[in-house]
């Protein structure tokens, strides 16, 4: 969500114009302009146009009412004809301010932002004091990039008029496109002291509050905004997602099918329908919308990575199929790029230190550091490396600030264009650039596609391939990625090291209690993982694991505030459950998720998008998993966690295998129990608990790249092997 500028351009007359109205020669045409200039400011423009033709048909040259006529022309949508009529009153009279300045508001309408800025300009140098042209000014350098010189010009319009709402505005969506959320929403609520009506101030407030993570202060600051502009679709769109940051999944949809109502041609509220209707595994109709919105803006790289996350967890997509999507997505976003890669040239001491760039938006409380942190912590140790964090994240937290330590330098990268990044990271001289993010939220995968860096990987963010040349391997494990079964999936050479990823558990987790069965006399079975992950399939496959299995009652966890139970009870129905066995609990707190876990004997994984930190939670709890291992990395996630602890007897490798083995297990309470009790101890003597076994074969890894690249060799797949 990006807040928007506002561009000033309201018919006016100021001091210039009244002198110049007393020196028109025909008091008739002065008296004409006047009526006309109060039709104009009231709205009715058929009127005041009329107005403004009568004038100049008695008089063409009449700079006044050329200029207004263009000003008018611009509010109507005519650009072209608004920039030819200012321009022949600049002609006219080259001295008035605000014909420079509306001209650079019509000329930044039409995409010419460099003509715009030398408008701006030049009404400047007529009149210094014109706050209105120093803050169209601003909005014009901020198009361009460049902003710094935009936060000068919006507050020389602030010194000028400290009651400027419309700069305050304007600057809070500057320094909020830059991360710096606290002043963002600092300005926007000074702008709503001066103009507690203006919408967009509460809307763009609401952007900044929902990524400071208080999605219900930005509900309602969304909805103020309504109040005062109820055909907003941007503002809806953005309630949508906030709605749906809370769970509210059927008010949040509905939402988000407004604000396309209002404006079919508004790709990123087609983008946001999609992460909502994908929220409530309407898997198909996401996929529709983000399609939808790349007709309609095929430069949207995110939504075209929400269609690639989208499409993992699509049952019935081949491999080929979801590979060739990934191979699409570089055509069409890193192909344009090939040309302007820098020329790397190969060389250099194979054995000194080596600059690591880590590049992710979830070095934060998120999955990714449960992963990362307690190998970080050991990497930042050696001598061998020197380490980079490019942060892409618009706040920080507890987790943000433990992290930090572990760095030899903190990018902060929010606001930075793609370019500007990649500019950044051959700037600091990186060697080798990691991606933790894949096509998830806040990836940098455009930055990463003009390879700034001469070696480039991707790890741990994204069970798949980037699909991006520049990307020259991905990090796995024989457990995740067996070797030689996944090569074709990928258009990165995998490196297989003794293990890929460490698992840090909850500080405190609550302890792991006796097996549920025992005292009640029946099995639960369960599912945490989060609604989209689930599809009829998967469902009929675990209705025949309850049907096997008398007394038996399955828990859904994780499940949204509102909504999803019903369409969820229905597939159970089709499927012959009653749903009288079923259970529901909503999505909540850590603390309360792990101890969901003490009602468990039992989890059954999703497919064909499996589940990783959630089997990782319930192994760490006493509760195994039993998982169907796909053909495609999203499948293979749970597989790998169970492979690490020696529980290869909870891997199916097929329907019926699944079946088999849920129900052998769910008739062996005795073996589930001692197996609860030795879990936690399984999970300390394996990988996924030892974070020194993926630091060490990390390091090794990326000094092997690195010889690689000295002597001139191509990336290439290879193995470390455990010490």
């Amino acid at each position: 969500m990006v807040p928007a500028d506002f561009s000033h351009g309201e018919p006016s007359l100021n001091r210039k114009q009244r002198r110049a109205d007393k020196t028109q020669s025909a008091s008739g045409e002065t008296a004409l302009l006047a009526v006309a200039l109060r039709h104009h400011q009231s709205g009715r423009l058929t009127e005041a146009e009329d107005l403004y033709r009568r004038i100049l048909r008695h008089d063409p040259g009449h700079a006044q009412a050329l200029h207004l006529s263009g000003l008018l022309a611009h509010q109507s949508g005519r650009t072209g004809q608004a920039i030819a009529l200012i321009e022949q009153a600049i002609r006219r009279d080259p001295r008035v301010p605000d014909f420079h300045g509306n001209l650079g508001n019509a000329l930044r309408s039409a995409g010419r932002l460099a003509e715009s800025e030398t408008a701006f300009r030049h009404a400047l140098r007529l009149r210094p004091d014109f706050a209105e042209s120093h803050n169209n000014l601003g909005i014009a350098l901020r198009e361009q990039d460049r902003p710094a010189e935009a936060g000068l010009a919006y507050r020389r319009a602030l010194i000028l008029r400290p009651d400027y709402g419309e700069a305050h505005n304007n600057l809070g969506a500057l320094v909020q496109s830059g991360g710096q959320l606290g002043a963002a929403a600092t300005a926007y609520r000074r702008a709503l002291t001066l103009r507690p009506n203006f919408a967009k101030a509460h809307s763009n407030l609401g952007v900044a509050l929902a990524e400071q993570g208080e999605p219900a202060a930005a509900e309602l600051a969304y909805r103020r905004a309504l109040q005062f502009a109820p055909d907003h679709a941007e503002t809806f769109s953005h309630l949508g997602i906030a709605l749906k940051t809370q769970g509210r999944l059927p008010e949040a949809a509905r939402l988000g099918r407004h604000a396309v109502a209002l404006r079919p041609d508004f790709a990123e509220a087609y983008g946001n329908l999609g992460l909502i209707l994908q929220e409530q595994a309407l898997l198909a109709s996401a996929l529709a919308c983000y399609d939808r919105a790349l007709v309609l803006a095929p430069v949207l790289a995110d939504i075209a990575s929400n269609r690639l996350f989208c499409l993992a967890h699509r049952d019935g997509v081949g491999a080929a199929l979801l590979f060739g999507a990934h191979l699409d997505f570089a055509v069409r976003f890193e192909t344009p790029r090939l040309a302007a890669w820098p020329a790397h040239r190969p060389g250099g001491d194979p054995e000194r230190p080596l600059r690591i760039g880590f590049v992710s938006g979830d070095l934060r409380a998120h999955a990714v550091a449960h992963f990362i942190e307690p190998v970080l912590a050991l990497l930042a140790g050696l001598q061998t490396l020197s380490l980079t964090a490019y942060y892409n994240y618009p706040s920080e937290d507890p987790v943000t600030a433990r992290l930090r330590r572990h760095f030899s330098a903190w990018r902060g990268v929010v606001g930075l264009s793609d370019a500007a990044l990649a500019d950044q990271i051959r700037r600091d001289g990186i060697d080798i650039a990691i991606d933790l993010a894949g096509h998830t939220a806040k990836n940098s995968l455009l930055a990463l596609a003009r390879k700034p860096a001469p070696i480039q990987a991707s790890w741990l963010g994204y069970p798949g391939t980037t699909g991006l040349a520049a990307m020259d391997y991905y990090l796995t494990d024989r457990f995740f990625l067996p070797p030689g079964r996944f090569d074709d999936q990928f258009r990165e050479n995998l490196v297989h090291l003794p293990a890929s990823a460490a698992f840090l558990p909850a500080d405190p987790s609550p302890p792991v209690n006796e097996l549920p069965a025992l005292g009640n006399g029946f099995i639960t079975f369960a599912s945490v993982n989060r609604l989209s992950k689930l599809n009829p399939r998967v469902i009929a496959l675990w209705a025949r694991v309850l049907q096997a299995v008398p007394g038996a009652v399955l828990l859904l966890g994780a499940m949204p505030q509102e909504g999803g139970l019903a369409l969820l009870t229905a597939w159970f129905t089709d499927a012959g459950i009653d749903p009288a066995r079923l259970r529901f609990a909503r999505r909540g707190k850590m603390a309360d998720y792990l101890a969901l876990h003490h009602g468990i004997d039992l989890c059954l994984d999703s497919s064909p998008y499996s589940g990783d930190t959630t089997t990782n939670h319930a192994l760490w709890m006493g509760v195994p998993t039993v998982t169907l291992a796909g053909d495609t990395p999203p499948g293979r996630e749970a597989a790998a966690k169970l492979a690490q602890v020696g529980l290869e007897d909870f891997i199916a490798h097929d329907a019926d295998d699944f079946v088999a083995k849920a129900v052998f297990w769910a008739t062996q309470p005795g073996r589930l129990a001692e197996l609860r009790g030795s879990l936690r101890q399984r999970c300390a003597a394996a990988p996924l608990r030892r974070p020194e076994i993926v630091a060490d074969g990390l390091e090794r890894a990326l000094r092997l790249m690195w010889r690689r690249w000295c002597c001139g060799a191509p990336a290439a797949a290879f193995e470390v092997s455990a010490h």
